[in-house]
């Protein structure tokens, strides 16, 4: 995945909205914001934008929930009779599936609110960018693993990353950005010898030595 300049244009507006409501890290705040909160069997944005988040969500779930549904509402605002959603439809028409490309734009865009650029960046400064900063910024912003993963390789929109988090050996999460990551979920973990060089970083999770993050970084 790459972002296009329409897409750029929509996590723009995610941090805009951030700073509107001077970078809150209460998602709670954000979703009511955009749109009525109610609780629900499972969480999405009704056609006549209502939030419902599924109700008895653990605290981590709940925020990633409320910032997904509140991404969407966010895309789904109309003004002038458009919206990014419409123009994400009109631009992207040739995507296979169009509703799993919103899902996924929406899960880039909560990242924005769930762990914003200031985060990031003093995330990297402390420990650098390699695999162990995605389990630093999961400690950080208090978001799931594979969610940490995703914001360190998409980061940089100018960037050329791909990354992995695996079990017991074998891949479970992966996620790339405008490169070609040669393993992928479901695949064997790359031993040692051949998962190394330049910009290659592996890192043992803390206190669960079942599990390992990867971390590619291509940007030169």
């Amino acid at each position: 995945m790459s972002f296009d300049p329409l897409l750029s244009d929509l996590f723009l507006a995610h941090e805009e909205r951030h700073k509107e409501l001077d970078y809150t890290p209460d998602m709670e705040r954000i979703a009511a914001a955009l749109g009525r909160v109610k609780t629900g069997e499972h969480s999405f944005l009704t056609a006549s934008g209502e939030i419902v988040v599924e109700s008895g969500l653990k605290r981590t779930r709940r925020r990633e929930d409320l910032a997904h549904e509140a991404s969407h509402a966010l895309a789904a605002e109309l003004i002038d009779d458009q919206s990014y959603v419409k123009a994400i439809q009109y631009h992207h028409a040739h995507v296979p599936d169009m509703d799993a490309h919103l899902e996924r734009l929406a899960d880039h865009g909560s990242l924005h609110w769930l762990a914003p650029r200031e985060m990031v960046d003093k995330v990297l400064e402390v420990g650098g960018l390699n695999a162990g900063a995605v389990w630093r910024l999961h400690q950080t912003a208090e978001i799931q693993l594979h969610m940490a993963l995703k914001r360190i390789v998409t980061f940089d929109e100018d960037g050329r990353r791909g990354g992995f988090i695996a079990q017991h050996g074998r891949i479970i999460h992966a996620s790339s950005y405008q490169y070609y990551l040669r393993c992928w979920v479901g695949d064997d973990v790359p031993d040692e010898g051949s998962f190394q060089g330049s910009g290659v970083s592996l890192y043992q999770v803390p206190g669960y030595p079942s599990m390992c993050i990867g971390l590619v970084i291509a940007d030169d």
